[in-house]
């Protein structure tokens, strides 16, 4: 019944919309009317070798709906978006009077933006952080392809 339960969490927010709905789908999936919080409560029926086994696999289920539910998600069409990427490059860059850039950077800049623009019309939701720190960890390796 968990395991039914974990695949058919995976698939909700996979088809979660905006993080609007992923904060609505967190509470269904773990707030106090949730099938793993229903299931915690019918633990005290159960004898103690049952209770224990039971309550193991609760806790993996929860630690993986909230694994699953913390997943970083970059929200594409959020109009935050503009205001909070200014705010972090300007505090990432604050010699940019003295920056000078070079004419490979305008071109990764305008393939920057595209994506961006792209993925906004797409409404995509990218779990960023695992890709640059995959990029992150190449570029420190350097016989990496």
């Amino acid at each position: 019944h968990l395991t039914l339960h974990l695949t058919e969490a995976t698939e909700a927010v996979a088809a979660v919309a905006d993080l609007d709905d992923l904060r609505a789908l967190d509470a269904e999936l773990l707030g106090k009317a949730s099938v793993v919080t229903e299931a915690r409560r019918g633990l005290g029926a159960l004898d103690a070798e049952q209770r224990k086994d039971a309550g193991r696999r609760l806790n993996e289920v929860r630690a993986a709906l909230e694994h699953l539910l913390a997943e970083p998600h970059f929200d594409f069409k959020d109009p935050a978006l503009i205001p909070e990427a200014r705010a972090v490059i300007r505090e990432a860059l604050p010699q940019w009077r003295a920056f000078k850039p070079v004419p490979e950077l305008a071109f990764v800049a305008r393939s920057l933006s595209g994506g961006y623009w792209m993925l906004r019309s797409l409404s995509a939701r990218v779990d960023l952080k695992s890709r640059f720190e995959a990029i992150a960890a190449r570029a420190e390796t350097p016989d990496a392809p």
